[in-house]
């Protein structure tokens, strides 16, 4: 796993095994799956 994806991860409290808003896919990389509720 990259180091930039894992300590995004923790700074989420996002578990790879059980993922809320990254998620790993097989032969892309990663994406984010939490929806996106506003931005200021």
């Amino acid at each position: 796993m990259d180091i930039r994806v894992a300590e995004l991860r923790k700074m989420l409290g996002d578990d790879p095994d059980a993922p809320r808003y990254i998620e790993a896919v097989t032969g892309q990389g990663y994406r984010f799956i939490e929806e996106v509720k506003g931005v200021a």
